[in-house]
């Protein structure tokens, strides 16, 4: 296996921090991005350290273009060449086409598709890196599309679409790939009873771990013959075409949220 210095985005929590903890025991060096969580940054990075591994905790607000421009120069200040890219710091709040508005539709787009987009850029831009892996983090709403949480679903549509480009015009230097997750983890006003119905609400009475797409991202990251594919992990939610989000196929009610994201 070919250690690698990889940037992860939106790593200081959640999906993020589980991802760059399991890598790092992989053997990789760990660039923790975060926006405004700097304590939980530096909380995954004292872990990192304390299991034996090398990890830095990078700043960049990712919904501004000067952050976005910001991120890999810092990234390469702290660790030198970065070969390694995971795109998955994400917006997710809810809207459909009645409720449809410019900042939240800008505020995604921003997000979810203009920062991996220049932020790959950039990547493909350093002069010493001889071999890049770039990951995208995607949700199986792009192969399962219902008119619910419609900004968040077209931006992830648009990175799928964007990393197959990428596959193309990187080749050999640079792999592209993404995982797709389904249901991973509770979130908004999500309950613990609630998650667990949704998540076992699968063909495979389960949905997806955090463990899951840290083992699908390292077999993307060594497999040298992998590039310009989707790996799938949702426990077969993707299979079961949906009308509406689980989160309302299973009793949920847009009472249920933030009153503004009805």
């Amino acid at each position: 296996m070919t250690a690698r210095t990889i940037l992860i985005t939106g790593a200081a929590k959640r999906v993020g921090a589980g991802l760059a903890k399991d890598l790092a025991a992989a053997g990789h060096r760990i660039l923790v991005h975060y926006n405004a969580s700097a304590t939980e940054a530096a909380g995954v990075v004292a872990e990192i350290d304390a299991a034996g591994g090398t990890a830095w905790a990078v700043q960049a607000d990712l919904a501004t273009r000067d952050g976005i421009e910001a991120l890999l120069p810092r990234a390469r200040a702290l660790a030198g060449p970065v070969d390694g890219l995971i795109h998955n710091a994400s917006l997710f709040e809810f809207d459909h086409l009645n409720s449809l508005d410019w900042p939240l539709f800008d505020a995604h787009l921003t997000v979810n598709l203009a920062a991996p987009a220049f932020l790959s850029r950039d990547f493909a831009r350093q002069p010493d890196i001889d071999s890049g892996v770039i990951i995208a983090i995607l949700d199986q709403k792009v192969d399962n599309l219902n008119p619910d949480f419609l900004s968040y679903t077209l931006g992830k549509v648009g990175l799928k679409g964007l990393m197959r480009m990428l596959a193309m015009q990187l080749a050999p230097r640079i792999r592209v790939g993404a995982v797709s997750p389904g249901l991973t983890l509770i979130s908004g006003r999500q309950t613990e009873d609630s998650f667990a119905t949704a998540h076992q609400a699968t063909p495979l009475g389960r949905g997806s771990t955090v463990a899951d797409l840290a083992r699908a991202c390292r077999f993307i990251l060594e497999t040298e013959s992998f590039t310009g594919q989707t790996i799938t992990v949702d426990g077969g939610e993707s299979l079961m075409g949906r009308a509406r989000d689980v989160f309302f196929d299973l009793g949920g009610r847009l009472a249920d949220l933030p009153e503004d994201q009805r």
